[in-house]
């Protein structure tokens, strides 16, 4: 089909137009993109680098508590969720600690709130030492705290255990003032068939259970009820032996009875956990 010269002349210069449009917006793309030539950023990249940053910053601000620095209830939800996840996948084991500090009110009421106010950024230092213990440890709220750990409740009670130890042979400090500290502990683990809130429901058990114990203690929920961890942990935590002091090596029938005892404990604990 033949077209007249005017017609052709028409189709060139839309053509050519296009084809400049497009050029033009290639050109402005790549010219927003492209670097200075000594290699630096150009304005609009350092602009959304630090808008970036600012965004982070907000971030780690919103999911940490202000006082002690520590994870807050939000970062804390946030890695159980993920921790259940994981269980769901893979049957991975963790488990859940929350731990109070015993009589907190009388601190604040004897000493001031100022030297509430250090104690709890001194428990939050000692339970910073549980990081390569743990999976994370957090202010869960008030005077509490919480800790994720992996595997099961054995091994986060014998950690906490030892922490709780710690804290109530340290002389807390605020003002030249001694404060005595002591903290009360709830352990549990994910169990088959279980949601969070029944595992963090059964963790808050554990520790009224500690609390109406007399306090300064850890306790343990196996899925039915609460124990205390001393005989539990009997067989796990080392003995602890007074500085200075000479004992009488034990008998092989005292060494052999001792042995059987542990074991008679281990079968009888796997034999309630199983039932």
């Amino acid at each position: 089909m033949s077209t007249t010269p005017a017609l052709d002349l028409l189709m060139g210069l839309l053509f050519a137009t296009t084809l400049l449009t497009v050029g033009i917006a290639i050109g402005f793309w790549i010219g927003k993109r492209k670097v200075s030539r000594d290699g630096s950023p150009t304005p609009n990249e350092q602009k959304l680098k630090a808008q970036t940053q600012q965004l982070a910053g907000y971030l780690t601000e919103a999911r940490t508590d202000a006082l002690t620095g520590l994870p807050n209830r939000r970062a804390f939800d946030q890695k159980m969720d993920e921790c259940f996840r994981q269980w769901q996948q893979t049957k991975k084991v963790f488990s859940m600690a929350l731990i109070d500090i015993d009589h907190f009110k009388n601190v604040n009421d004897t000493f001031g709130h100022p030297a509430g106010d250090a104690v709890l950024r001194e428990i939050a230092t000692r339970l910073n030492h549980l990081k390569s213990d743990s999976i994370l440890v957090a202010r869960y709220g008030g005077e509490e705290f919480a800790v994720l750990f992996d595997g099961d409740e054995k091994r986060a009670a014998a950690i906490v255990e030892r922490l709780r130890i710690i804290v109530a042979e340290t002389a807390f400090k605020a003002d030249s003032l001694s404060i005595p500290i002591t903290i009360s502990c709830g352990v549990a683990r994910i169990n088959a068939e279980e949601r969070i809130g029944k595992l963090v429901r059964r963790s808050d058990e554990a520790l009224y259970s500690a609390k109406i114990s007399g306090r300064n203690c850890v306790y343990i929920h196996n899925g039915v009820a609460c124990e205390s961890v001393e005989e539990t942990l009997a067989s796990i935590l080392p003995e602890r032996v007074e500085a200075n002091t000479q004992e009488t090596p034990p008998t092989i029938d005292e060494l052999e009875h001792r042995v059987l005892a542990r074991l008679d404990r281990l079968v009888s604990q796997e034999a309630n956990y199983t039932e």
